[in-house]
């Protein structure tokens, strides 16, 4: 009996934060951030708090970067845990950010979900924009990272699955720069 009264108080403070997280409360939204991070308490948030519609509403409604970053963070989170679909308010916030932590978060959401990048020119220029811009070394890391997990676009589907024909023209183009080394 004691252990059901601790998970309920547990509960209670999880639905709480949420609640103090939808009104804006930012060190509310850090809190549901953090508890996000265990997948038992994530499904609490999912199934009592709807998270991901107050992290859409929160996302939709604020003009602070730092609930930006919490609300892509705990979507990242759900994510992770797939415990979500999608959450559509963080390619939004991709777009439309400058924020160099709200972009690291989407871009950890997009790798527990990555992208086809090769079909996408939008996200694409996005991309090579931050890592031609960016002065921050985790913000360029999480798009090498992305771009590492990234499913194969139409483009690369030419090429068979065991990557034989990638390991061929890498080969000649390791003959190549050998055969210019030797004219020069």
């Amino acid at each position: 009996k004691m252990e059901s009264s601790s998970s309920f108080v547990e509960t209670e403070s999880v639905v709480g934060a949420a609640r103090r997280f939808l009104e804006g409360d930012d060190i509310a939204g850090e809190q549901v951030w953090d508890l996000s991070l265990d997948r038992a308490t994530a499904q609490v948030l999912v199934d009592r708090c709807r998270i991901a519609d107050v992290v859409a509403h929160v996302a939709a409604s604020t003009k602070t970067d730092r609930l930006r970053e919490i609300c892509v963070g705990i979507a990242a989170n759900l994510k992770a845990h797939d415990l979500v679909d999608a959450v559509p308010v963080v390619q939004d916030l991709f777009f439309d950010s400058a924020d160099p932590a709200t972009l690291g978060e989407c871009l950890r959401y997009f790798c527990a979900d990555p992208p086809v990048i090769d079909d996408d020119d939008l996200l694409k220029e996005k991309l090579l924009f931050i890592v031609h811009n960016s002065l921050d070394a985790a913000l360029v890391a999480r798009v090498f990272a992305l771009l590492l997990r990234r499913p194969r676009g139409k483009k690369n589907d030419a090429h068979p699955e065991d990557g034989s024909e990638d390991r061929e023209t890498v080969s000649e183009d390791r003959e190549t720069v050998s055969e210019d080394r030797e004219t020069v």
